[in-house]
């Protein structure tokens, strides 16, 4: 990857952040400074209130920034795998299994990750001796 796709998070995604985690620490920061000069609790509970909201505005942040990602992650593996294949799977390409010499992974040959190769064509059992294990995705 190159250029904008290098980057997972936009400049304004990172400011978010980093502006819901200083508030955050502003008011946990705060309500600790405060609370410390009171002896009664009743008093200090306004506070523990004020840090409380601080940690769930940090939590926040980040929950935004994670889920931001995983959308981020999901837009280019559709962009690079296409839409997903209809559930109804043709069995003669289900058993047709296939794997390039030096891969991890043997595949359906009608998987998306092995389409376009022309990899050669073998029994599950050759290729679990050749120490190669189901794709994840097309689960062969």
């Amino acid at each position: 990857m190159g250029g904008h796709d290098a980057v997972l998070w936009s400049e304004r995604d990172r400011r978010w952040l980093a502006l819901r985690l200083v508030a955050g620490a502003v008011a946990v920061s705060a309500a600790w400074f405060l609370a410390s000069g009171e002896a009664d609790p009743e008093r200090q509970l306004p506070f523990a209130a004020l840090s409380v909201g601080g940690a769930l505005l940090a939590m926040y942040g980040i929950l935004a920034w994670v889920t931001s990602a995983r959308r981020l992650i999901g837009e280019r593996a559709r962009r690079l795998l296409g839409a997903a294949p209809s559930a109804d799977v043709d069995v003669a390409s289900a058993e047709t299994l296939v794997a390039g010499g030096d891969r991890q992974w043997f595949h359906r040959a009608d998987c998306r990750l092995a389409a376009s190769r022309q990899w050669p064509s073998a029994a599950r059992a050759d290729h679990e001796r050749a120490g190669r294990r189901p794709c994840p995705a097309c689960r062969p």
